[in-house]
């Protein structure tokens, strides 16, 4: 019988005990095959458009002794579990900036065997894509520091932004996930044109 000397929660042993007859004078072999039960993995990556994201929060939840693990990726977006029971799991990403990347599911379902590493990535997609551009003039000449105004919504809510125009009369503003609604108003001039 075996009692001692292993850890349960290491190893499994499809029974620990053995009946058998010794006579006088013979030998007897016992063995006891056991398997190593942490030998499942879980490992992936969290990239937006190719490119790793780094210090994503990712948490494992489930399998057989119910885990509760969590990392951050790295500078490449990889991150890895090791030493895992067979079982289901849930790996989810959070704190990956929500206004800067969009993913199609951030929690996926895993199955995985003893022996066996699976593959679990999330591939977002940037979402502070757009910009306007645009010139304030009078008369074919750029007006330099007037005050231009964006309204529209922006990230399912109303707000405003605020740019300058350059000495050229330029202006430029990176916006953030624009919807189309959105429209420039420029105040009336209340400088001179800029001199040539």
């Amino acid at each position: 019988m075996l009692t001692s000397g292993f850890d349960s929660d290491e190893i499994r042993f499809p029974s620990t005990r053995s009946g058998f007859t010794l006579g006088v004078g013979e030998v007897k072999v016992v063995s006891f095959d056991g398997t190593y039960l942490r030998t499942a993995g879980i490992r992936g990556r969290v990239s937006a458009e190719g490119e790793g994201l780094d210090s994503v929060k990712v948490n494992l939840s489930g399998g057989e002794d119910n885990a509760n693990l969590t990392m951050a990726t790295d500078s490449a977006g990889h991150y890895a579990f090791s030493r895992l029971r067979a079982g289901d799991y849930v790996v989810a990403i959070s704190d990956y900036g929500t206004g800067d990347y969009g993913f199609e599911a951030d929690s996926q379902h895993v199955t995985v065997a003893l022996r066996e590493t699976a593959t679990v990535d999330f591939e977002g997609i940037p979402l502070r894509t757009s910009s306007i551009t645009g010139l304030v003039s009078v008369d074919g000449v750029g007006l330099q520091r007037v005050r231009v105004v964006l309204s529209g919504t922006v990230e399912a809510r109303r707000g405003r932004r605020r740019t300058a125009s350059t000495t050229s009369g330029v202006c430029r503003r990176v916006t953030t996930r624009l919807r189309s609604r959105a429209s420039t108003r420029t105040p009336t001039p209340s400088r001179r044109p800029a001199r040539m």
